[in-house]
């Protein structure tokens, strides 16, 4: 649970990506995927230093509160940020 000081001033959107940003692991994540040098499971678990099974544990939890979107390409998963929260993300990144 997660609670903000002045309720009317951060929107549902905001409030999740501040949610998300206070994990380092998560910072780091959507920091690689803007960045464009990792958008895989693989790439992004040899960049941070943490197992696939953490990156997917990560992944799945963004996913689930929208921030994440992925898209498949040959036997790959592609991991990109939403749209409708890419500039939130970069403004709390």
């Amino acid at each position: 649970i997660r609670y903000f000081q002045n309720n009317s001033m951060y929107g549902e959107r905001e409030k999740k990506v501040l949610v998300a940003s206070q994990s380092i692991t998560n910072q780091r994540i959507i920091s690689e995927i803007l960045n464009g040098k990792c958008n895989t499971n693989l790439d992004l678990a040899r960049e941070i230093g943490v197992s696939r099974g953490t990156i997917s544990w990560y992944m799945k939890n963004l996913k689930e509160i929208g921030l994440i979107k992925e898209a498949k390409r040959g036997r790959n998963i592609i991991y990109k940020i939403n749209i409708s929260y890419k500039n939130l993300v970069e403004r709390y990144r």
